[in-house]
């Protein structure tokens, strides 16, 4: 919707000042659900939506928006990386690890 220029998002993004960034912010959400979507760069994918999100729930937030789109958004991403690799979610200290013995 970003990189069509929706007009209900060309309302949004021209009252919180951003609507010059609209397709480009398109185009990085798209290069971090890709990076999310390929199992090698999944933690770097999920690590970078959690930023681009949160900074959109806070950008809403500032501007008395409602922010339950990317916070929808932001739990569906979560709830997806736990079902996916729910090690990224424990502690380094807890993590268990093997050694070998030579």
């Amino acid at each position: 919707m970003k990189l069509a220029a929706a007009p209900s998002l060309v309302d949004i993004y021209s009252k919180i000042g951003l609507l010059s960034w609209l397709q480009a912010l398109g185009v990085i959400e798209l290069i971090f659900l890709t990076l999310f979507l390929l199992p090698r760069t999944m933690k770097l994918g999920f690590l970078l939506l959690t930023g681009y999100f949160g900074g959109a729930m806070a950008v809403e937030l500032s501007h008395g928006s409602v922010f339950i789109a990317p916070g929808i958004i932001l739990s569906v991403a979560w709830i997806a990386a736990y079902l996916r690799d729910a090690s990224i979610f424990k502690s380094a200290g807890k993590q268990k690890t093997l050694v070998t013995s030579l």
